[in-house]
């Protein structure tokens, strides 16, 4: 389709989306749950205060990131494809394995995985870029003269390639036998390079938020109005990658850059846009951009792909370097999507406060103990002596401290807070294993969890594991996507693949699969765990041969071969092409009369043969549904049990410890009592004592004062009255 005037108003337009897609917020948000991933001081810091910071956010993440990727990395494929078309089932199997190869070993396939989740978990959204790479690589060749061709701008091809430099002619001097005895010059031969195609490689890379962006209206990227990718090339990348520009003139920068940049490197010292080079060495901001735009003024916006470096539209074999494309690269995911919204929460969002108060929580507790272990002194302004400042500030074992006066250094005690701190902190932590599901309990995710069986359900029951698998069905619905576009690209550019297939040699055309497929992740796939899944594929192999030994048309050599090939996977004890061979396949016309009269004693048998399957796999569920309810009652009444014990040890704790308060008051009763009556007796003893005495006195004083009386009788011949 031919392209009327692109440039015309297309710079502006897209100038004018660049500047609408850039989200200030949104950069800042990311931002800062990169700064507490990296555990970055808050910025309120105190000095010669506690300025520890937890790591809730990172420890949260890399074990959410580590659930994910053993989820999806745990089997042989990662992706399978379904087709409707029976004719077209060879696709299914190839698809999926060409897919696995390319994804996983022709390139750094769980590098991409384990970027793609972090930026998700961390920054609301995780991006990432599929596309199919054309090279050129530079071959010397030796042609003659007439091997050449002139394209429309002037320049040489051979063979459609194109002539890089000035042709070098190697035989100007050499002749040849004229044939008539004499000689002429020899037909000229060129020296030339060319740039040759390589094949088709496919990449997938995982996009850092501040190189991508899109329009604020965009919901699904599919329909989004514009979408960039911005990435650091230097001059000579560029002129690789075919571009013409006077280098001179080349400038661009990207501003959306700095803020996110600055928060993932804060620990670096150097940043990746500060680095400048000269010459071809120099560093541009290279925008990929996919939007749509009427070119041809039909009425209708068409979408296309933009390369430019700043207000420069680069050109490439003299032409813009604009195309129209009938899909946008780009794959997105959010681990916590709101409706209507392209951008959604985080796993650092639902962490960020609660890292924030237990980093404040964790400080203050540590300052409790600092000053519990090394207190503040009181000392007197008239007890300061020459060496008492530097002795009170040098703590060590045995120190002497140094004072003047009577009024002594004394420790300043302060109330411990330390305990309520970390009780506050033990809180917090429930929140966070709430908010989560990432608890300190459980072990992460099952491969299994994915699949919708009634196992599949008694393995996602825990709250912990529901919210995992939650995050971990978002991102798988995004890989799907990523498959699906994947899958596209190799059947559009695809070339025929040798490979390996079941130990035989095997050629995969792209091209030649369906148009339209579905596609689903494969992790976790089949019927619940792995030892269920191995007991039942077992029981099918030996209905299938059971089948076979009586003569059923419903199961084919190939049948048991498949069966077979699926446990080994399974078994995971290596490839099952060491193990069994593939049978042949049947000629044609071979078992058409057996299959249009078919023995009713073999249907017969073969009905109940699966009739015991289907009645053993029932029975099988039903007893492990059994098996599951015993289960819960005994940890149920485990737990009554335990709870009960503990009740009962409480309450004998208490007895003992008020019998024991009982006989400790009685004692402190009995011996107060005794030192009451004590005393008394004491007291009553010396009043008695003391009552004897004056009685003593008393009598004597009589007998004195009878013995007076007397003698003035004798002596006078009176007695006093």
């Amino acid at each position: 389709m031919a392209l009327a005037d692109p440039l015309d108003g297309l710079l502006s337009f897209l100038q004018q989306e660049e500047q609408s897609s850039r989200d200030t917020a949104l950069d800042n948000d990311r931002a800062a749950a990169l700064s507490f991933y990296l555990g970055d001081p808050y910025g309120n810091e105190v000095d010669g205060r506690s300025q520890l910071v937890t790591r809730e956010v990172a420890s949260t993440t890399d074990f959410d990131l580590i659930s994910i990727l053993r989820t999806c990395t745990s089997t042989d494929r990662i992706v399978e494809f379904e087709v409707d078309d029976v004719s077209m089932k060879q696709a299914e199997d190839e698809a999926g394995r060409l897919i696995h190869f390319t994804f996983m070993r022709k390139q750094n396939g769980y590098r991409v995985l384990q970027d793609w989740v972090k930026l998700g978990l961390l920054e609301k959204t995780g991006i990432v870029k599929t596309w199919c790479e054309h090279k050129l690589k530079p071959m010397v060749v030796e042609v003659p003269e007439q091997a050449f061709g002139q394209n429309d701008d002037g320049t040489l091809h051979i063979d459609g390639n194109q002539v890089v430099g000035e042709p070098e002619h190697i035989n100007p001097d050499e002749v040849i036998d004229d044939g008539m005895g004499g000689t002429m010059p020899a037909p000229a031969i060129h020296r030339a390079t060319v740039k040759i195609p390589l094949p088709p490689a496919f990449r997938t890379a995982a996009v850092p938020n501040e190189e991508f962006g899109a329009s604020p209206d965009t919901v699904e990227l599919d329909d989004s109005p514009y979408l960039y990718h911005a990435q650091q090339k230097s001059l000579s990348e560029l002129h690789e990658m075919g571009f013409e520009f006077d280098d001179a003139t080349l400038w661009g920068d990207n501003p959306d850059a700095r803020v996110i940049s600055n928060a993932r490197d804060s620990q670096r010292s150097k940043r990746q846009y500060e680095s400048v080079r000269p010459g071809p060495m120099r560093l541009v901001w290279f925008r990929e951009e996919y939007t749509f735009f009427d070119l041809n003024g039909d009425g209708i916006a068409e979408r296309i792909k933009v390369e430019r470096v700043g207000r420069t539209i680069l050109t490439r074999g003299g032409k813009p370097a604009i195309e129209e494309i009938d899909d946008q690269p780009f794959v997105e995911w959010c681990p916590y999507p709101m409706p209507a919204r392209r951008v959604g929460q985080s796993l650092a969002d639902k962490c960020m406060d609660i890292q924030y108060v237990n980093s404040t929580l964790l400080r203050q507790g540590m300052d409790s103990l600092y000053q519990s272990t090394n207190p503040r002194v009181l000392l007197h302004e008239n007890s300061i002596g020459d060496n008492t400042i530097d002795d009170l500030l040098t703590v060590r074992s045995g120190g002497l401290i140094r004072y003047i006066g009577a009024a002594e250094p004394t420790p300043w005690a302060t109330l411990p807070v330390h305990e309520q701190a970390f009780n506050g902190m033990e809180m917090q932590n429930n929140m966070l294993e709430t908010r989560t599901g990432v608890t300190r309990m459980n072990q992460g995710l099952d491969r299994d969890t994915f699949d919708r069986t009634a196992t599949g359900t008694q393995l996602i029951q825990g709250a912990g594991e529901t919210m995992q698998e939650y995050r971990a069905r978002n991102f798988v619905e995004g890989f799907r996507v990523l498959a699906l576009k994947m899958y596209k690209l190799m059947r559009q550019y695809g070339q025929p693949v040798q490979m390996i297939v079941n130990g035989k040699q095997a050629v995969i055309d792209p091209t030649k699969w369906p148009e339209e497929i579905n596609v689903k992740v494969n992790v976790g796939l089949g019927t619940g765990n792995k030892d269920k899944r191995l007991m039942l594929t077992e029981r099918a192999i030996e209905s299938a041969s059971n089948g076979m030994e009586q003569g059923s048309p419903l199961f084919t050599p190939t049948n048991l071969y498949n069966l077979t090939v699926q446990w080994l996977r399974d078994a995971d004890i290596g490839n099952p092409a060491d193990y069994v061979t593939q049978p042949p396949e049947p000629e044609e016309g071979e078992g058409q009369d057996a299959q249009s009269k078919p023995d009713p004693e073999a249907i017969k048998a073969q009905g109940e043969a699966q009739a015991t399957v289907v009645k053993e796999q029932s029975a099988h569920e039903q007893a492990m549904a059994r098996l599951q309810l015993q289960q819960e009652e005994q940890q149920t009444s485990a737990a009554l049990k335990s709870q009960q014990n503990d009740q009962e040890l409480a309450a004998k704790r208490e007895k003992a410890a008020l019998d024991i308060e009982l006989a400790r008051q009685k004692a402190e009763a009995e011996l107060t009592l005794a030192q009451q009556q004590q005393a008394f007796e004491m007291d009553l003893a010396e009043r008695r004592f003391q009552f004897d005495q004056e009685m003593a006195r008393k009598k004597a004083q009589q007998a004195s004062e009878s013995d007076s009386n007397i003698t003035n009788y004798r002596e006078g011949g009176s007695l006093d009255a």
